[in-house]
């Protein structure tokens, strides 16, 4: 942080290695296995304190944007772009306030080292500060009364149930509403339509189960 607190220099990332670890007994760390906690997806935003904040009182008064930044749907980056190109405007000689890492990754992460080959890198101006978004399913237990648990089926398996008619998946009206352009419904994507979603994070929202 105080090599780039000056402003003079930019922080260029070439590349970063992600790891889940718990740290033991011994106070070594040891990796947690798949079968234990389960990395679905995570967000890293690294940047500088301002443009954060900046970031986090916009969400606190957009209740589009705050759904943009958070749970599955800040896998798309959507949202920090959004940001991103507001401050654009409103300061075109900026610098990138901002940079996030990981987006849809999950599971993958492991042994998968990320690089950004020469001359390609992330640059971030006065790095001072990182917020991380993580989607953990406890995958170590099922759930009471229960001999699989449900955490583990983000897929529309059989045991979600979809009601076509009420567009709902457990009782729940599926959110955002399951929708395609009809170009893109033409090409079959069976996604575009209840009946037919195979999975994602509909079936895999906070309070379904």
């Amino acid at each position: 942080v105080a090599r780039f607190a000056e402003g003079d220099k930019v922080m260029a990332v070439s590349g970063f290695d992600v790891d889940m670890v718990r740290t033991g007994a011994n106070g070594h760390e040891e990796q947690v296995k798949l079968d234990d906690h389960y990395l679905h997806h995570y967000a890293l935003q690294l940047g500088g304190g301002a443009g954060m904040q900046k970031m986090f009182d916009a969400a606190a008064g957009d209740r589009a944007l705050a759904r943009m930044l958070t749970g599955c749907h800040a896998m798309t980056r959507a949202g920090v772009h959004a940001f991103l190109d507001r401050l654009g405007r409103e300061n075109p000689r900026a610098q990138p306030e901002m940079a996030v890492f990981g987006s849809a990754s999950g599971a993958e992460y492991r042994d998968n080292p990320q690089r950004f080959e020469a001359p390609f890198r992330r640059m971030i101006q006065q790095p001072e500060v990182w917020a991380p978004l993580l989607h953990i399913i406890n995958t170590n237990r099922p759930v009471a009364g229960q001999a699989w648990s449900p955490l583990l089926e983000c897929p529309c398996t059989p045991q979600r149930r979809i009601n076509v008619s009420a567009g709902t998946i457990d009782g729940k009206t599926a959110d955002p509403p399951i929708h395609c352009s009809p170009e893109f419904a033409a090409t079959g994507n069976p996604s575009c339509h209840l009946a037919t979603y195979q999975g994602g994070w509909r079936c895999c929202e906070h309070g379904m189960f």
